[in-house]
């Protein structure tokens, strides 16, 4: 008799209609959502699902970067994706307060400097790299036949372009009165930085 009666409660929640909650499934890794070195990063419109992708590049961009980097991903006190500079066409600093990129005497936060650009978000050095001045006024330059649908970089001290993408070396828009102190710079590439999110944290990818 006791043993019907336990039968008859143990099917008692499926005759109405009730079932157990499932165990919360845990995924085995946590997928980071990045963009790569030297590759813009899209968001969609309202931030909500932040899209990742590469933005297109002609044949030969990418010669200096076609040889893999090592990854090296850090996190960021940058509050979110969605809390990067809006603004278009124009160099924004944004704190990272990365050890790596770190410098007590001209960098105490670590700071990035950042571009939207058709619709597209580029991270790279807050500082020349042929002057080592920093690029907060510099100027975003529209493509030219040598860069493709690539936009390009020239800081307003020396007059150093770079392909904002890659960061590498193109040439001058035109000269600069202190540009010819650091010519033999022209063929110093600007360091580019990888986006990513992981857990709500932004992380970035410092070779």
């Amino acid at each position: 008799m006791k043993r019907s009666i336990a039968i008859l409660l143990l099917g008692a929640p499926a005759a109405f209609g009730f079932a157990p909650s499932p165990l919360p499934q845990h995924p085995s890794s946590t997928s980071l959502f990045m963009a790569k070195r030297g590759k813009g990063l899209s968001i969609d419109g309202d931030g909500s699902n932040n899209k990742l992708s590469k933005p297109k590049s002609i044949s030969g961009s990418e010669t200096q970067n076609s040889t893999p980097k090592k990854t090296n991903w850090a996190k960021t006190t940058i509050p979110s994706i969605k809390s990067l500079p809006k603004e278009t066409n124009s160099v924004q600093v944004v704190e990272t307060n990365v050890p790596s990129l770190i410098n007590k005497g001209t960098n105490p936060a670590g700071a990035v400097s950042i571009v939207n650009y058709n619709d597209k978000t580029y991270c790279f050095s807050s500082a020349c790299g042929s002057c080592k001045i920093p690029l907060t006024k510099a100027k975003v330059l529209d493509p030219t036949e040598a860069t493709g649908e690539d936009a390009r970089l020239q800081c307003d001290f020396c007059g150093a372009t770079y392909n904002l993408r890659t960061g590498s070396p193109v040439e001058k828009e035109s000269g600069k009165l202190f540009g010819f102190l650091f010519s033999k710079s022209d063929t110093v590439s600007l360091p580019v930085y990888g986006l990513g999110e992981q857990g709500g944290k932004v992380f970035i990818n410092v070779p």
